[in-house]
């Protein structure tokens, strides 16, 4: 017997070309002067930083099997501090799985998982 599986999604992004967040500033309170006045300019990063906003979701169906629907959606920050040295943190990662028409017939939903600031989630890319 043929099975027809199938599994499509999308995905929806946008990267800020900054830090979004409300305990990073750029507030000019921290720019130095020099001996004639002219602001020097420290440099943070080696590019310019990026927040990522992420929502996806997916269709998975396997006959005779179940139905899955996923739902996900991220949070994440990307810097450069040299040539060699990239960071990722993503504070915020959700996601939510419904999986429909088992064989015995029973719906059943996951629960959330909602991961924040925790260790795991910073990804050094040296």
């Amino acid at each position: 017997s043929s099975m027809n599986n199938y599994e499509y999604g999308a995905d929806a992004s946008v990267q800020f070309p900054r830090i979004i967040a409300p305990f990073f500033s750029n507030s000019r309170s921290r720019v130095r002067r020099d001996e004639n006045g002219r602001r020097i300019r420290r440099r943070r990063f080696y590019s310019t930083p990026t927040t990522l906003a992420k929502l996806s979701t997916d269709v998975i169906y396997r006959p005779g099997y179940y139905k899955m629907h996923v739902v996900s959606g991220e949070w994440t920050y990307r810097w450069q501090t040299s040539e060699n040295s990239r960071h990722e943190f993503s504070p915020l990662s959700v996601r939510l799985t419904g999986r429909f028409g088992s064989p015995l017939g029973a719906v059943s939903l996951a629960p959330m998982t909602l991961r924040r600031g925790k260790s795991n989630n910073i990804r050094s890319m040296e």
